[in-house]
């Protein structure tokens, strides 16, 4: 006992963390003390799973169960095609038993696979959209993946389900290489997006688009569990509901590109979800038959998704940063750091900066539609300016162009930030679309912190020049 009260003492001198050492310590040997099954499930000519030590967790995966029989979980494959019979841009979705039923289009190698969620369907609405933009911008294969057996509670079944039905794509995807298309994509919601996954683990897969993967179960587990870089070339995921123990997202980085989305904290204009049961425990009782789960920042994702890729007067733009809180003190306002990138945004088609775990911070605006354009504003101060040099307070700004457009920008953080008037200042400003241009008048709000402790003093600001820029990216990254 002494010995060991010697070294516990020791490690909390010298450890910035003496809870996430226990929890790095407890991850090590988790399974020390814990007894579970292994055991193999095959499915025929699709192939087999295995459940070994790297799925078991004490705390992060406690318990994992046999998936049900593939023809229990029905994974059914639906190309997605504009209907024949509609002048407006109406949807088909044809069933095709494999991937050998895939009819090519001309001058097309790729492919793109959409996959539910948990309690969810291959006919959902975000499916639908996003399936419409592909096929309205280029010409591609669209493939809606079904797994809605599979994916009711409870949760630990649906998420064992989940690896059948990568067995299912990996099988598919064999008959479609058949037909010369190589290039693959695939856009996964929760746990659709570890589908994916699974997917790229065993095949080749070009690009990944992870819209809030599921956290409970998956994160801080080992690679093979979850949604992870080395799944595809190119692995972008959209973080928006990972404020509580309730919330189906994650904080973990998962991809090459990671937005945290108001830093996945609750979405705007959502509500609160912590009083209600946790996803993970529902049952078959928990959701009558035409219900909705609440799960308000959870599908945010989705719809910030469908807004990048389609709208073309704003950018999703997300700030390579250390954490969202750094983010909002305006520590991360450059999209250039010796000569590197750090800045990406959402949907892009193509970028060379691709360096797996970076984080990147963006806010929105409250309601649809939700895409704002970031300035980078700098002020410069007068001499005049008196008193303490130091000021706490908050810019507003109102753009005017010469066509008579105004435009509010607000900082990225609402809340006051300190500054010293001896040196210029930049913020962020976010503004809703379109972009002004030809700036004809600007006119500044300077709002002073009547919190700050300086009775005496006079908080007038004198600015002498402010610096513009709206922040970009180019289409072709």
């Amino acid at each position: 006992m002494f010995f060991i009260f010697i070294y516990i003492l020791t490690y909390c001198v010298v450890s910035v963390d003496l809870f996430q050492f226990l929890d790095q310590l407890l991850l090590s040997t988790r399974n020390a003390n814990q007894t579970f099954e292994k055991y193999t499930s095959c499915f025929g000519d699709i192939g087999c799973i295995s459940i070994t030590e790297e799925w078991y967790h004490q705390k992060y995966r406690p318990q994992n169960v046999k998936p049900l029989d593939r023809n229990t979980i029905k994974t059914e494959f639906n190309v997605v095609v504009k209907s024949k019979n509609s002048v407006v841009f109406d949807l088909d979705f044809i069933h095709i038993k494999n991937g050998s039923e895939i009819e090519k289009p001309s001058n097309n190698s790729k492919i793109v696979l959409l996959i539910h969620d948990f309690t969810s369907n291959g006919l959902t609405g975000w499916i639908k959209h996003v399936a419409a933009l592909y096929l309205i911008k280029e010409q591609v294969t669209v493939v809606s993946v079904d797994w809605q057996a599979g994916a009711e509670p409870p949760f630990e079944q649906a998420i064992s389900n989940a690896r059948v039905v990568a067995l299912e794509i990996i099988a598919f995807l064999k008959d479609v290489k058949k037909k010369g298309i190589e290039s693959v994509h695939i856009v996964g919601h929760g746990v659709g997006a570890h589908i994916a996954g699974y997917v790229g683990h065993s095949k080749r897969v070009l690009k990944i688009i992870g819209l809030d993967p599921t956290g409970p179960y998956f994160e801080n587990m080992p690679a093979v569990v979850r949604l992870d870089p080395e799944d595809a070339t190119w692995v972008e995921v959209i973080h928006t509901d990972a404020y509580s123990a309730r919330s189906q997202g994650t904080q973990s980085t998962m991809g090459h590109f990671d937005f945290y989305v108001n830093g996945a904290d609750m979405q705007p204009l959502c509500n609160d979800v912590t009083h209600l049961p946790k996803f993970t425990k529902l049952d078959r009782n928990s959701i009558k038959e035409g219900a909705i789960l609440p799960a308000c920042s959870h599908k945010r994702s989705f719809k910030y998704y469908i807004e990048a890729i389609h709208t073309e007067d704003c950018q999703f733009i997300g700030f390579q940063c250390k954490n969202y809180k750094e983010f909002l003190k305006g520590k991360c306002i450059d999209c250039f750091v010796e000569r590197n990138l750090t800045c990406a945004k959402i949907g892009a088609t193509k970028n060379e900066f691709i360096k797996p775990g970076v984080s990147y911070f963006l806010k929105t605006a409250d309601s649809a539609p939700f895409c704002m354009n970031p300035y980078k504003v700098t002020m410069f101060f007068d001499e005049k300016t008196h008193g303490k040099s130091e000021r706490t307070g908050t810019f507003e700004l109102l753009m005017i162009n010469d066509a008579g457009f105004v435009a509010t920008a607000h900082p990225t953080n609402d809340a006051p930030a300190s500054f010293v008037t001896t040196e210029p200042f930049s913020m962020i400003h976010y503004a809703k679309p379109p972009v002004v241009v030809n700036l004809a008048e600007l006119r500044l709000k300077w709002i002073h912190n009547p919190n700050s402790l300086c009775v005496f003093c006079n908080n007038a600001v004198y600015v002498r020049k402010v610096h513009i820029q709206l922040i970009s990216i180019s289409k072709n990254e």
